[in-house]
């Protein structure tokens, strides 16, 4: 499945579970405020059926839902359901008195959010359509025994026919900005994603330790070969200043260097084992787009051998150089002693 589809699917999923709750919460309230009025019983028993129809509905769509294939009509089948749900709660409960026709402004959200703009007014005018009709059959059906004045009809069709479109282009104008900018959101994450993947790849590729630090110098990534060359988790030096870990290292981060020059510094370590090294540290600014540096990294090798190497070369090269010069002392010696008489 398409990530479009999937995410409609979710959306249908929460309508379905809102439905009940909504309608659980607001029938019921309805049933006990005539309970403590002392109100006529039979109202719990009309409120019953709204409920157990929202129930059967949402329960057996949600077992249906992932082998449906078209989607969007089933959301607009859903919808047109919670107007015609909404109709009848609001027959039930008064006709022209009841107080539940917002109900169908959440019925014009909710059709929002699952098809944004064309939903949304869709179902608007699917509302219109019923709450004109149930208001224009309850001014029939009572007009003859109550002469009911048609005044209370027109003013409730004009404050509430309005409402629903102005609720729909509203609802539908930030569904479809809330879809964008969370679509934009799952891309930059994505982006992330790619780059973090990058950058470890980039990363374990080196065959050196690497750090890096804030401007501060405090450590926000420690990568294993410099936890397998300092026997240090990474959990242990994060937040730490890197010259709390390297003492050797003569950079000042607190100082008032030239932030963007690399530097590069040999010292001797000691690390948790107990084991004396020698390391070469080079470390290179970070900055952003703006040139702005916002920290340091540090890739750091063991050179012990190397400078084993080096010291060994070194005093070869010593040794080599007084035998030489013994050497050159004893052939003057020598030939003074030739000459001698």
């Amino acid at each position: 499945m398409n990530e479009e589809p999937r995410e409609l699917q979710r959306k249908i999923k929460w309508l379905l579970f809102l439905r009940v709750v909504i309608i659980t919460f607001f029938l019921g309230a309805t049933a006990l405020f005539h309970f403590f009025k002392g109100g006529d019983s039979s109202i719990f028993r009309s409120l019953q059926v709204p409920l157990i129809a929202a129930y059967v509905i949402s329960i057996s769509s949600a077992l249906i839902l992932p082998w449906i294939k078209n989607l969007s009509f089933f959301a607009h089948a859903q919808v047109d359901f919670d107007v015609l749900l909404v109709t009848g709660i609001v027959f039930i409960t008064g006709d022209i008195e009841s107080p539940f026709p917002f109900l169908y402004n959440l019925a014009i959200i909710n059709s929002a959010i699952l098809l944004f703009y064309g939903g949304a007014f869709i179902t608007a005018g699917f509302s219109s359509f019923c709450y004109t009709a149930l208001l224009l059959w309850s001014q029939y059906r009572w007009a003859g025994a109550l002469g009911a004045p048609g005044g209370q009809l027109v003013m409730d069709l004009t404050l509430n026919l309005p409402t629903f479109f102005l609720i729909a282009s509203l609802s539908g104008f930030l569904a479809r900005k809330l879809f964008e900018a969370e679509r934009l959101l799952v891309e930059k994450q994505r982006e992330y994603l790619d780059l973090e993947a990058l950058k470890e790849a980039l990363i374990q590729g080196v065959g050196s330790g690497v750090a890096i630090t804030d401007i501060k110098g405090h450590i926000n990534y420690f990568n294993p070969q410099a936890q397998a060359l300092t026997s240090l988790q990474e959990g242990a030096v994060k937040g730490k200043k890197l010259s709390d870990i390297f003492p050797g290292l003569t950079y000042n981060f607190d100082g008032g260097k030239d932030s963007k020059r690399v530097t590069v510094d040999d010292f001797a370590f000691t690390d948790s084992q107990g084991r004396n090294k020698h390391l070469r540290l080079t470390l290179a600014p970070l900055s952003d787009p703006g040139q702005k540096a916002i920290g340091y990294v540090s890739i750091f090798e063991d050179v012990t051998k190397q400078k084993e190497l080096e010291e060994k070369i070194r005093l070869e090269a010593e040794m080599r150089k007084a035998r030489e010069r013994e050497l050159s002392d004893r052939q003057d010696g020598g030939e003074a002693s030739t000459f001698r008489f």
